[in-house]
């Protein structure tokens, strides 16, 4: 059975994740290609790009969206700035949606990578405190191992060794 590109559809887990994410970028590429103004496909096609550690091309398959600001689309393009190492703009686009204001209008996965990233985006800008608040609420929400490592992580950036072991134990 082949995938609309043509080649192989390949199960996950199958050890050859670059060819669906190839095969991701051309099937939202297409989408595009037809509905420019399609959002959902250049989201997702904007978190491919990042994953696949091109976060400028990210951003400038973003930058065509006008007149949309959605939780979702903010957490992209957070997601590629963070990948730039553009800590403060990140937190800038984070910030309505983790200081209460925007809360409401979230989806629990939403909120959760909303804090998730602005808590990188804090720690790797050295503002420790504000990390460690949304490391400490994501913790209470739900104990992730991945929040619980990235919360270690901040915590030996802080120098606090001891606090940062025992997150991980």
């Amino acid at each position: 059975m082949t995938g609309m590109s043509g080649r192989p559809n390949v199960p996950y887990g199958s050890g050859r994740e670059d060819q669906q994410l190839a095969d991701g970028h051309f099937c939202r590429q297409r989408v595009i290609a037809k509905n420019p103004t399609n959002v959902e496909a250049r989201i997702y096609l904007a978190r491919a790009f990042t994953k696949t550690g091109d976060p400028r091309q990210a951003l400038r398959v973003l930058s065509f969206i006008s007149g949309v600001d959605t939780a979702e689309l903010r957490i992209e393009r957070a997601r590629a700035l963070i990948a730039l190492t553009d800590f403060e703009e990140a937190v800038k686009l984070l910030k309505p949606l983790t200081d209460g204001s925007d809360l409401q209008k979230l989806s629990a996965e939403d909120r959760r990578s909303a804090k998730s990233l602005a808590a990188v985006a804090y720690s790797m800008s050295k503002n420790y405190a504000a990390a460690d608040k949304l490391y400490e609420e994501l913790l209470a929400e739900l104990d992730n191992p991945i929040i619980r490592y990235n919360y270690a992580r901040s915590l030996y950036l802080e120098g606090r060794a001891e606090d940062s072991l025992a997150q991980l134990q």
